[in-house]
């Protein structure tokens, strides 16, 4: 299977944004990596790992629309909830069962699906914000 990448159309031109964004795919593609070497003790790790950096980058992005005054915030924020306990609904269930390849390529199609568009609904708007602002591309966020 190939794997999903950050495509232009899917980059937000904020430095830290879009490489958080490519750390969650590369999580969400090892998921279907065809990887004879994958074990429930890895799928389970990285999706432990997948589901801490969700809240962290949720976390970033909130921290940086408040520091820069985002308007669209509280909505923001409502979202991030939203996606965060359907997150840990997902990983709950596929801890619960054996990790079998077509499982794995479900739910890497889920992540990648939810991924694409929290960036295009969401993200690229804030990111929009940022530039309006003239604030650079290479601003840190996790400062």
């Amino acid at each position: 299977m190939k794997p999903f990448e950050l495509t232009e159309d899917l980059q937000t031109g904020i430095d830290d944004i879009d490489n958080q964004h490519r750390k969650l795919l590369s999580w969400a593609n090892f998921l279907a990596a065809d990887d004879a070497d994958t074990t429930v003790q890895k799928v389970t790790e990285t999706l432990d790992n997948l589901q801490d950096y969700v809240a962290y980058h949720f976390q970033t992005e909130e921290q940086a629309m408040d520091k820069y005054g985002y308007d669209k915030l509280d909505k923001h924020r409502k979202q991030h909830h939203r996606l965060l306990n359907e997150v840990t609904d997902l990983f709950s269930r596929s801890r619960g069962k054996e990790a079998s390849k077509g499982t794995l390529v479900e739910l890497q199609y889920m992540l990648t699906d939810w991924i694409q568009l929290h960036i295009k609904e969401w993200d690229q708007p804030f990111a929009a914000f940022l530039k309006s602002k003239n604030i650079p591309s290479s601003v840190s966020l996790t400062e």
